[in-house]
């Protein structure tokens, strides 16, 4: 939908996505690069993306940094690289974390901690050099 309202007319952007908006800004900076649009940085935060599609990225010459952000510290069970096999037998504790705002969903906790946790975030990528 976006490269339909937008039919390419910006040449360099950067792309962040969490969970499956991870997939689906990467599917955006693949198909963006190879008509011609520079993506600075592609941040993937949780990702689910297989170890495929993610060499697949590295392998696109207009895509030019790419943060893949695991969530293992907060004790996500979802990876870049992870296994659809592996990704389904984690479903209940994803489901749990999803309760309580850890794991997985640990920068979806609401109000003050869930603003820190963000603000962290956002110092974090901007130390990585995203603008």
């Amino acid at each position: 939908m976006l490269l339909r309202l937008h039919n390419n007319s910006h040449t360099q952007f950067n792309l962040i996505g969490y969970s499956y908006g991870s997939l689906i800004a990467a599917q955006l900076a693949i198909k963006y690069a190879t008509k011609g649009s520079k993506i600075d940085y592609l941040v993937l935060i949780g990702s689910p993306i297989s170890r495929e599609f993610l060499t697949r990225l590295h392998n696109v010459a207009n895509i030019q940094k790419i943060i893949v952000m695991d969530l293992d510290r907060q004790g996500d069970p979802i990876y870049a690289g992870i296994s659809k096999l592996e990704l389904a037998a984690n479903l209940l504790n994803i489901y749990d974390q999803m309760q309580n705002a850890t794991g997985h969903f640990y920068y979806a906790k609401e109000g003050s901690i869930g603003n820190k946790r963000r603000k962290l975030l956002a110092d974090h990528l901007h130390q990585a050099g995203l603008r």
